[in-house]
């Protein structure tokens, strides 16, 4: 399996774990969520108002005909950020076979769960 798209989930999903205990000791759900790699930049706000715009997962574009979803960043709701983030979860369960490379699983991950 790619130790590094393995890495890179198991902190996602500890970023979203503080997330969920954020929510829960404060009684509130965020509205929006935007995660990226550290070495890009994001502009947050309009990245957000595309987001409500379209109540729509944003994912940079991406070449779904052969079933490919890019992973440098994603804005959604809370909920839609809970499924990207447990394919962690997923990964770590096919880690030793079965897994097809971060940019395959997220697109899998994501149509089979939406």
């Amino acid at each position: 399996m790619d130790s590094n798209s393995f890495r890179m989930l198991y902190m996602i999903d500890k970023c979203n774990q503080m997330k969920l205990q954020a929510e829960k000791s404060g009684e509130f759900i965020y509205d929006v969520v935007a995660r990226h790699r550290p070495d890009v930049r994001l502009d947050y706000a309009r990245a957000a108002r595309h987001f409500k715009a379209r109540n729509k997962v944003l994912l940079p574009k991406s070449d779904t005909s052969i079933g490919y979803l890019h992973d440098i960043y994603w804005v959604c709701s809370s909920a839609d950020d809970n499924l990207l983030t447990s394919l962690y979860n997923h990964a770590e369960s096919t880690r030793e076979k079965g897994w097809h490379g971060i940019h395959n699983e997220l697109y899998e991950w994501t149509i089979s769960k939406t």
